[in-house]
C-alpha cells in the first residue's frame, strides 16, 4: 500500500518562515536548532533571536510561539496519515508500530507527539547495514534513499540467483546438463 501527505519538513519550514518574516534560509536553521513540536515542553518567556533580513534589523521572540507554529502543522501531519492508515484498511494490522523517517524526523517531541495522535508505538528510523560514510548517512533524513539502495541491492543478488537457477542460459543449467549428457 502507498499513499502521499502533501505536508512534510518543507512546509514546517515555509509556516515557520511566514510566522516569524524571515527567509526560508533563516526558518530552516531555526526550525533545526530551536523547534520543538510540544509546546507545552516550552517555559513562557524564553526568547529567541531571529536574524534581522535586508535593512530589518534582530529581533527576538517567545520560543513557544515558534513551538505552536511548529506543533500545529506537525499535528495536522499525523492527523492526516491516521486518516490515511485507518482508510487503507491496514490500521488494525500494524501492531509493532510505525517508524517515521526524514529530515523533519529529527524534530524534538515528534515521537511524542506521533505516538499520541498514531495511537501506536512509534520510533525514529535509521539506516542500517551501511558501511563507510557512516557519520553522514546515519541520520533519519536518509534512511528512505539507504533503504531503498539496500533493497534494489537485494533484488538484483535475487533476480541473479534466480535467473541462474532457473533461466535457460544460468550456469546450474549448464552443469545440469553437462551432467544429464555425460551420464
Amino acid at each position: 500500500y502507498t499513499s502521499m501527505i502533501p505536508i512534510a519538513g518543507d512546509q514546517v519550514t515555509n509556516d515557520i518562515a511566514f510566522a516569524l518574516r524571515t527567509p526560508t534560509q533563516n526558518a530552516e536553521e531555526i526550525k533545526i536548532t530551536l523547534g520543538t513540536v510540544l509546546s507545552n515542553q516550552v517555559e513562557e518567556g524564553e526568547f529567541i533571536d531571529i536574524p534581522g533580513f535586508g535593512e530589518r534589523p534582530d529581533r527576538q521572540i517567545d520560543r513557544k510561539n515558534l513551538a505552536e507554529v511548529v506543533e500545529a502543522r506537525y499535528e495536522e501531519l499525523f492527523h492526516f496519515i491516521h486518516h490515511e492508515i485507518s482508510h487503507s484498511g491496514f490500521a488494525g494490522l500494524i501492531p509493532a508500530g510505525y517508524v517515521i523517517t526524514g529530515g523533519g524526523a529529527k524534530m524534538k517531541g515528534l515521537i511524542q507527539l506521533a505516538e499520541k495522535i498514531l495511537q501506536a508505538p512509534t520510533r525514529l528510523g535509521m539506516p542500517q547495514f551501511v558501511q563507510g560514510f557512516t557519520e553522514i548517512v546515519n541520520n533519519p533524513a536518509y534512511s528512505t534513499s539507504v533503504g531503498l539502495l539496500l533493497y534494489g541491492q537485494e533484488q538484483q543478488y535475487h533476480n541473479r540467483y534466480q535467473y541462474n537457477v532457473s533461466g535457460d542460459k544460468g550456469f546450474w543449467f549448464k552443469v545440469k546438463n553437462w551432467f544429464r549428457n555425460h551420464f
